[in-house]
């Protein structure tokens, strides 16, 4: 059923919050595992590790039969990509669990795996708007960050020319002995380390004013990344927010709808919808500054 009791459980605000709250302890507990538990293995961990640890396996193991039993379909839990993350989040806590004492390669091959736990900060961050609205922002500006570095690169590429070119022939220059060598020289003594201090006074000993050039390619890399980062976190930032902004006001009117006097054949057909424009329906939807007369 659509409507049954476990759907109910699984959509209330209580059964929400009660994952979220967990979730975060689970997170904090990872933290104090690490910190304060000397045990490779659970069953060599002192008894409060053991504990707790089966009882976030309890928790989530509740949760995801509550969840199982609210679709409407069984099949359609194994459709659901947040579903089976869940499932497989599950499996590897009790696969933690089962790891025997003394076999150090299987430890720390668990201690790798454990990372995935950190998958559940996906739930965090869909319940915090703000959060979703910077990495959805982050993944649009993937694209404009990926130009930028080509930027750079290329600049990188040309002053590398210009240093091997004004340094070649200098004895002890082998900072700048080829192009290649040149970038990787420029890239991790001076973009990466952020101070090119030491590597304008090694230039300005071997290439003579050659350092002059390097200061350059600092101030346009440092303007460059400046306007641009600006720019692209401004306009991707904005561009978001105005989707998210639609999104949540589109599901608070949905939200109003169903707590109005809709009868079923408003959502399911043309002409119910349009009938219910002239009755509550329509007054909610006016409410929120939405014209029925280009609805209609």
């Amino acid at each position: 059923s659509s409507t049954g009791a476990f759907q109910r459980l699984a959509k209330s605000p209580g059964f929400r919050g009660v994952s979220l709250t967990a979730t975060v302890l689970f997170l904090v507990w990872l933290g104090m595992v690490v910190d304060y538990n000397p045990a490779g293995a659970l069953s060599e961990a002192p008894q409060v590790f053991i504990v707790m640890h089966w009882l976030f396996v309890l928790f989530y193991s509740l949760e995801l039969c509550v969840r199982l039993l609210a679709f409407e379909s069984r099949g359609n839990a194994l459709r659901c990509l947040g579903f089976k993350l869940d499932i497989i989040l599950l499996l590897e806590l009790i696969f933690a669990a089962c790891v025997p004492a003394g076999n150090v390669s299987m430890q720390r091959f668990v201690g790798i795996l454990d990372f995935v736990q950190f998958a559940r900060v996906v739930s965090l961050i869909n319940a915090m708007p703000e959060l979703a609205i910077l990495f959805k922002g982050l993944a649009v500006a993937f694209r404009s960050l990926l130009w930028c570095v080509l930027l750079f690169a290329l600049m990188i590429y040309i002053f590398a020319i210009c240093f091997s070119r004004i340094m070649a022939g200098t004895p002890d220059s082998e900072m700048f002995v080829s192009v290649a060598e040149g970038m990787w020289t420029l890239w991790t003594h001076g973009i990466l380390t952020g101070s090119p201090g030491d590597l304008a006074e090694y230039i300005q000993e071997h290439g003579g004013g050659g350092a002059a050039f390097l200061f350059v390619l600092f101030f346009l890399m440092s303007f460059s990344m400046l306007v641009v980062m600006a720019g692209v976190l401004c306009e991707v930032l904005s561009s978001v927010a105005s989707a998210e902004v639609g999104k949540l006001k589109a599901a608070y009117i949905v939200t109003a709808l169903r707590g109005a006097q809709c009868s079923s054949a408003f959502w399911t057909s043309k002409e119910g919808f349009l009938h219910g424009l002239q009755s509550e329906p329509g007054s909610v939807l006016q409410q929120h500054g939405i014209d029925l007369a280009e609805l209609a």
